[in-house]
């Protein structure tokens, strides 16, 4: 019987789900015994119960709330895959720890002006800055990437907003109801539009559309 080399094997290790898929797949053939040893990352969330798994673990990559953070362990790096809500972070940011999918979410900023989103921030929450009437100016991190459903909705005194290139995903209704908006770019990498993006946009008279635009949704520009 062939079987699949080990350096291969570890390409489709990276899809098990649990430690008994791994302790299963040791017991195939005696060449795969061990073979967790040369993973230098946690493929799966991992405990004291299952580190054992991976004796030379140097980056430990945390792919739920629930992981254990070993904090006593000094790892290479600490990758945090799961939503962080940014004001939750400590002012001083533990070294060595990424944090991939941080969320800027505010509630009651009715009467603030000017607002600038802090580094780290990878998504605006859904709804973020909605019914924010008074906002007239926002700066976006470089480091955002998701613009979430209605996060400026009815934010009618905004006549500018500059969209980091990074953006990839701009939720339904994120600038609707911007009435004062005159103009926008889109990021290159935006591949669709959601419905009623920017409905009531009244006094938008120029857009850049990206190259990589393929699905424009209903009523996207309706009432500009």
């Amino acid at each position: 019987m062939i079987h699949i080399e080990c350096f291969h094997i570890l390409i489709v290790a990276k899809y098990l789900k649990t430690s008994n898929d791994f302790l299963n797949l040791e017991m195939v053939c005696k060449k795969y015994y061990n073979f967790t040893k040369n993973f230098h990352f946690n493929p799966i969330s991992v405990s004291e119960n299952n580190l054992v798994l991976f004796p030379n673990l140097e980056t430990l990559h945390l792919y739920s709330p629930c992981d254990d953070f070993f904090p006593e362990k000094a790892f290479f790096q600490k990758i945090v895959h799961y939503k962080v809500i940014h004001s939750s972070l400590p002012n001083a940011l533990p070294e060595h720890v990424t944090y991939s999918f941080v969320e800027y979410v505010v509630n009651g900023y009715y009467s603030k002006e000017i607002v600038s989103i802090p580094p780290l921030v990878t998504s605006i929450s859904d709804g973020c800055f909605r019914g924010c009437f008074a906002l007239s100016s926002v700066s976006l991190c470089s480091t955002v990437t998701r613009l979430g459903a209605a996060c400026f909705y009815g934010c009618c005194n905004i006549s500018n907003i500059s969209i980091p290139h990074n953006v990839i995903f701009i939720g339904k209704d994120a600038f609707n109801w911007c009435s004062s908006l005159e103009q926008i770019v889109l990021p290159k990498f935006i591949t669709k539009l959601e419905k009623t993006t920017f409905c009531g946009c009244s006094k938008l008279s120029e857009v850049e559309l990206p190259q990589y635009l393929i699905n424009i949704g209903g009523v996207v520009f309706f009432w500009v």
